[in-house]
């Protein structure tokens, strides 16, 4: 397992077996083809934007792609909903490409209920 993450956090990683690196690094795609040269299995992004694309050259053959945010785009100038719609494009592009790979959004608040109900409350907790 290969977790990006603040080099303070690096040791903590390490003891759990993951092979961490810096989020920073200018090169963060090198650094995971390094460590998995033929691809990985799967990849969480939660910042899309260019992101989403370098996430999806790093799978293998079979590998997924899980996108669940946007964060990149949250402070952007460009309406969220726009940056979302062409974020899901993208992903439905990829599906219908001929390769054995898939891409999907995971929506952590899908059936969480509307804002302040108990429902959402429940999921909460």
């Amino acid at each position: 397992m290969i977790g990006t993450a603040s080099p303070r956090h690096h040791e903590a990683l390490r003891e759990l077996g993951v092979e961490p690196i810096d989020y920073r690094d200018p090169d963060v795609a090198a650094r995971v083809r390094a460590v998995a040269p033929d691809g990985v299995d799967a990849v969480f992004d939660h910042l899309a934007g260019k992101s989403i694309t370098v996430s999806h050259r790093l799978l293998n053959r079979t590998g997924t792609l899980v996108s669940y945010s946007i964060a990149s785009k949250l402070d952007d100038t460009t309406p969220v909903l726009l940056s979302f719609l062409h974020l899901m494009a993208k992903l439905a592009f990829w599906n219908y490409l001929p390769t054995r790979k898939h891409a999907s959004f995971y929506n952590v608040w899908s059936g969480a209920g509307k804002p302040d109900s108990a429902k959402r409350e429940a999921f909460r907790a």
